[in-house]
């Protein structure tokens, strides 16, 4: 479920930044007109090292997030969180920690059919398993957050 969540936070946010991929694009479709076109020169490196690099540096994103949130994951003894929903406040409590959350740090929950991805800044987001929680109780999270997204796979 992790390895999930930050599949959909990733995806979620990468897809907004059309310039990442533009460019991508752009140095793929280069590398390969340059190699088709009989081009071997320093130039066809450096455009295809760049799109390389740039390859190397989403999954660099990827790990870096899902090392985090499987890092945060075994430091519980008990891989268990306590949640409780007020009218002013969203309290997360585990073995390794507690957080109190205003509503307003919620910029956004990602819906998913097993866990909702809760964004609290641009680089950082919780996941809440929605397995088996009653429905008035994500009902009412769902109330006091304004942004809900379904991501598209």
């Amino acid at each position: 479920m992790v390895r999930e969540a930050v599949r959909t936070f990733l995806w979620h946010r990468l897809k907004r930044m059309w310039t990442l991929w533009f460019g991508m694009l752009l140095l793929a479709a280069g590398t390969v007109t340059l190699f088709v076109t009989g081009d071997r020169s320093w130039f066809l490196g450096l455009v295809g090292g760049s799109l390389f690099f740039s390859i190397l540096l989403l999954w660099f994103l990827y790990r870096a997030h899902l090392d985090n949130s499987v890092g945060r994951l075994r430091k519980m003894e008990v891989p268990k969180a306590e949640i409780k929903a007020a009218d002013e406040t969203l309290t997360i409590t585990s073995g390794s920690a507690a957080v109190t959350l205003p509503w307003s740090t919620i910029q956004e929950i990602l819906d998913s059919p097993k866990f909702w991805v809760l964004c609290t800044a641009r680089n950082q987001f919780f996941t809440l398993p929605t397995l088996g929680v009653p429905q008035a109780a994500l009902d009412f999270i769902h109330s006091r957050v304004q942004g809900f997204t379904r991501p598209q796979p």
